[in-house]
Order: structure tokens, then sequence, then C-alpha cells
């Protein structure tokens, strides 16, 4: 089916001009780091990514692929998750997605109908650090409808948007007319509320003392793994 083809893809949309922020410059030390934020400038930047049926904006929650990635259907105690700050494509890694790491505890207020903010949350690293993360670790989005999914996209072919409507426009009227959850893109969330239940004040209470790829402050008895990904300074 055509909409099983277009699942497959992802497309960048609404690409802009990125220019870094002269304050933020000014502040980091390294000069490595520093010019990496420069060289920044020269990756093209999105608004917007199609990730096979759903659209990711920044601002957006999205679920990330645990550390035991051979584990399909389990959730882990502390599901983690990218709070996105920007989208570009690098030359070499390809597309690639900076912001915060943020681990979900438990459900606050169980009456009414459920709202970010009515999780407990934690950012899993220095408030003044970001990480930038793959593709391949981004397994969807986050539902507050289906809090604990576990199914994972794997559109890994790229597509321009103009071939990608064209893959979609081509199938039957049937495919069109058939109403299938998953391609209903939902709209942008906002993600203002989420700080009123990020809480990283009691370190004894906060989930960062399970060893995890993406966490920065790893309790010295347990053995230190080098994180995966890219830490950066904001």
């Amino acid at each position: 089916h055509r909409a099983n083809e277009a699942a497959q893809t992802y497309s960048p949309m609404k690409m802009f001009k990125y220019v870094e922020n002269n304050a933020r410059l000014k502040a980091v030390q390294d000069p490595g780091e520093r010019q990496r934020l420069i060289d920044m400038e020269k990756y093209p930047h999105y608004e917007a990514f199609m990730y096979g049926a759903e659209m990711i904006r920044p601002g957006d929650l999205v679920r990330l692929v645990p550390e035991n990635s051979m584990d399909l259907d389990t959730e882990p105690e502390y599901p983690e998750f990218l709070e996105i700050r920007t989208i570009y494509r690098h030359p070499e890694k390809g597309m690639q997605f900076t912001g915060n790491i943020l681990q979900r505890g438990e459900l606050l207020n169980k009456t009414g109908p459920v709202k970010l903010e009515d999780y407990k949350w934690w950012i899993s690293h220095d408030i003044a650090e970001e990480y930038t993360i793959d593709l391949e670790d981004i397994a969807g989005r986050f539902y507050l409808m289906m809090p604990h999914l576990t199914a994972r996209t794997t559109a890994r072919v790229f597509k321009k948007l103009n071939d990608r409507m064209e893959i979609i426009e081509a199938g039957s009227e049937l495919e069109k007319s058939q109403e299938i959850s998953s391609n209903i893109v939902p709209p942008k969330r906002n993600m203002a509320k989420l700080s009123t239940r990020i809480d990283n004040s009691d370190e004894s209470a906060s989930p960062q003392k399970r060893q995890k790829k993406y966490i920065v402050k790893i309790p010295k008895k347990n053995s230190v793994k080098k994180p995966k990904k890219n830490k950066e300074l904001t």
C-alpha cells in the first residue's frame, strides 16, 4: 500500500537559516565547543519534520529508544524523552535533534483528563547542557492518550516533501478513506506547562540513580559507560 510506503520515509520541512545566539557563544569557554556552535550556522535547520506518519516540531516531546533496544514491548521504569529545541541536517551524521533529555516519573494527578504536567518529570542531565540525538534513537512522538506506547517508527528513507506527497496521492481512494489512527497528525502541543512538574531538587528521589546511556550524573558506585550522544553546552 502507498500509505505503508510513505510511512517508511522521512521528510524535513520548512528550511531556514540558523543564527547562533551571541550571548551563548560568549558564555562557552571551550574553543572547540564554540567553533562547533559557529559551524551549526552552516547546516540547514528545519521548522518541522515528517517522521513516518508523524509530524514533529521544535518544542515537541518525542520518545527515545530505550537502552535495551532489543526489548520492544517493555517500557523502562523511567522512560526517556527528548524535548526538541532544534532540528537540522549534518552533512555526515544526517538528521540531528538537540534538546533536553527528560525522564518521566509517576502520574501525580489520577483524576480527570491527563495533562503533561500531571506527571513528574526530571531533566536527566545538568540544566546547562543539552544533547544531540540521532534520528535512529527517536522512537516516535509522545501521546498523552497512549503514555506507555512502545511502538517505534522505523522511517529510514529520505524523501523530499513533494516526492512524499506524490507517493500518498498515488494511492487509491480506498486507501485515502481508511481511518488509520497512526496517520492522524496531532496538533503541536504547548510544552510551557511541562516545567511545572520538572523537579531536580531532590537528587535522592531522582531516577538518575539508575545508569542510562544519556545520563550525565552517574553515582560512582556504578560502572560508568561513556554516553553515546554528544553533549552540548547551552
